[in-house]
């Protein structure tokens, strides 16, 4: 059986970038097994979660959204 590849080619300079670094810091905050609880976030982990979100958060895509949920009531 072959085995497909889900890229065939990835720009790993990319990774350094903002969104991804910023992501991928928080791989190791979660429990990768299912069905068991999450510990509690340790100040660098919420830190990092902070990080990632406000940097998300402060995206054109983000801004264009929140401005469309404010225009149709959704938030304030």
């Amino acid at each position: 059986m072959e085995i497909s590849r889900f890229f065939e080619y990835v720009n790993e300079s990319r990774l350094l970038e903002p969104s991804y670094s910023l992501f991928v810091s928080l791989l190791d905050n979660y429990n990768p097994v299912t069905k068991q609880p999450e510990p509690s976030f340790t100040n660098q982990e919420q830190r990092e979660v902070d990080s990632f979100l406000n940097h998300v958060l402060s995206s054109q895509v983000m801004r264009e959204l929140m401005d469309f949920l404010r225009s149709k009531g959704e938030i304030t």
